[in-house]
């Protein structure tokens, strides 16, 4: 899906998806994507996209917030399918070498980041994600006392 709009968004008051990756009893993928031809974190922990205000939010908390918001709907219309299915989200520079100019932060997992170097074979980076998160999700989740 392209563009989806998000009416009820968990952190503002709408929201949209740049894309969610549908496949069906394996996992959903929410892609943020950003085309600046630059990005800088400050100092002061705001992030500098190309030309744009520096913001506070990061893209992968707007990323996180997406993944909130359409788990929090399909709970409400489709509860079976809201627990049995994973969400996970990717943020994507598309035209910077983004893991050569961020440095890594706790924020976010290696997985997490796509750049202009996934290009090549966006499948496969895709299918990439979804299993690294996979992983992480079986790892620190599933396997935990409590959970």
């Amino acid at each position: 899906l392209h563009s989806l709009g998000i009416a009820n968004h968990v952190t503002q008051l709408e929201g949209e998806a740049d894309f969610v990756v549908i496949i069906p009893q394996v996992a959903i993928l929410v892609i943020e994507v950003k085309s600046h031809l630059s990005v800088k974190i400050t100092e002061e922990g705001y992030w500098k996209l190309g030309n744009d205000e520096p913001k506070r939010r990061s893209p992968f908390r707007q990323a996180r917030g997406q993944v909130h918001s359409i788990r929090q709907f399909l709970r409400k219309v489709m509860p079976i399918a809201a627990s049995s299915v994973p969400i996970f989200s990717t943020v994507w520079f598309t035209e910077i070498p983004a893991k050569q100019q961020i440095p890594k932060n706790i924020e976010w997992n290696d997985w997490e980041l796509l750049d202009s170097s996934n290009l090549s074979d966006p499948k496969s980076s895709i299918l990439n994600v979804i299993n690294l998160a996979s992983i992480h999700f079986n790892e620190n989740f599933c396997a935990s006392p409590g959970w």
